[in-house]
């Protein structure tokens, strides 16, 4: 079941960098859509194994990197919208972005992670 605790919880992981407790929210067949990639949609990761490689190259290649949350998160359901501030400094620049993730859940775990970003050009 999605509750705001549950959400909470996954934010704290990412902010944390706990990639192991990230890639364990998921389902064993969980996707994760980044709001960046080689198609309108952004890349695709299937599964724990590709979600755990894209989440380590992301926490080696900016390790200041943080999403804060921005309240409310909304829950309907079996999904979820949460709202987000990242900063990061990647390859010495910093970034700064404002995105939201639409959640779909399987249970207490994440089915679909849908990521959309606005970004500082």
């Amino acid at each position: 079941m999605v509750t705001h605790e549950l959400l909470a919880r996954i934010a704290a992981d990412f902010r944390e960098h706990n990639i192991e407790a990230i890639v364990n929210s998921f389902t064993d067949d969980g996707v994760f859509i980044n709001g960046k990639g080689s198609t309108l949609s952004g890349d695709t990761y299937r599964g724990r194994d590709e979600i755990r490689r894209f989440f380590t190259t992301i926490f080696a290649s900016a390790s200041d990197v943080r999403w804060d949350r921005v309240q409310p998160d909304w829950i309907c359901g079996d999904r979820a919208v949460t709202q987000w501030h990242r900063k990061a400094t990647t390859n010495g620049q910093y970034q700064e972005w404002l995105g939201c993730d639409l959640y779909m859940f399987d249970g207490s775990l994440i089915k679909r992670k849908d990521t959309f970003i606005k970004v500082i050009v």
